[in-house]
């Protein structure tokens, strides 16, 4: 079994943490009502819902802004990874028009680079480690295309597209390395999961006579703080959990571009043939 499989980043481990909690929740709060006469609980509901509201407005605003900020930086992930795959498919595009002998080095730089980028940048959080291994090959592509030397003035304007696409790749990547490492601080992590257990323990402090209303109760709670911290967690790794950044716009363009090198090398071969084919014709109507 692989490791990797049994962390929290595994939506069936957060699944099994997650009924854990409320289970272990629910447990404890039966156990609680032992611990209390009914004149203790009765004293307690009469200061202790000014205390639940409190704090459970107070903690609900802080889950609810932290939970909201990372939904932002994984859409801004997201839109990091189409930025810099749009640029990487314009620049092989504006390729396919300039002079035929730089189109094979540029397209097999940006082939290398992606597959780099989906078989390891997005299966690992790309820091210093991953930055380090992949901008060599960003480079390259950067190599192949300043040793283009445009022939017309429209190949000219074209180049310069193609720098300025090239530019746009760069900034989407800069941008994805810098979304993937937004991970939340230790200090609002203590601060969510010490919310998240005072209010629970806060649902011990009441009593109802039906006990079943009240583990029910108490379970929802743990549910909803168990569910809103886990989220928090998935969000802020876009490109290692189960809700990983799709790279398809990479994949296709792999594609794309071995199918076009097959095309370009199957042109280069039939075209002496055609060549020789001619030349029979040609000594004829000498």
């Amino acid at each position: 079994m692989n490791l990797n499989d049994l962390s929290l980043q595994n939506p069936w481990i957060g699944v099994f943490v997650i009924v854990a909690v409320v289970v272990v929740s629910v447990v404890i709060q039966l156990i609680s009502n032992r611990w209390f006469r009914n004149d203790d609980f009765d004293d307690i509901q009469n200061v202790g819902g000014i205390y639940m509201s409190a704090v459970g407005t107070l903690y609900s605003v802080v889950l609810g802004m932290i939970l909201v900020n990372s939904s932002e930086d994984f859409s801004n992930a997201k839109r990091s990874v189409e930025k810099e795959s749009e640029g990487l498919v314009k620049v092989h595009a504006y390729s396919r028009q300039l002079p035929q002998k730089y189109r094979h080095e540029v397209a097999e730089s940006i082939k290398v680079y992606i597959d780099h980028t989906i078989n390891y940048d997005s299966m690992h959080i790309p820091d210093k480690k991953t930055r380090l291994t992949s901008r060599p090959l960003f480079f390259k592509i950067r190599s192949a295309i300043s040793e283009i030397e445009p022939e017309t003035d429209k190949q000219k304007i074209i180049y310069q597209q193609m720098l300025g696409e090239f530019d746009k790749a760069g900034e989407g990547r800069r941008e994805r390395f810098a979304f993937s490492s937004n991970n939340i601080t230790w200090v609002e992590w203590l601060c969510l999961i010490t919310g998240g257990i005072i209010t629970i323990v806060f649902s011990f402090l009441f009593y109802v006579k039906n006990k079943f209303i009240h583990a029910l109760m108490t379970g929802m709670v743990s549910l909803m703080v168990s569910l809103d911290l886990y989220a928090i967690y998935m969000l802020t790794e876009p490109f290692t959990s189960s809700m990983r950044i799709p790279t398809e716009i990479l994949q296709d363009l792999s594609i794309i571009i071995d199918d076009m090198e097959k095309n370009d090398h199957s042109k280069v071969k039939t075209e002496p043939e055609t060549i020789n084919n001619h030349l029979p014709e040609a000594r004829i109507q000498q």
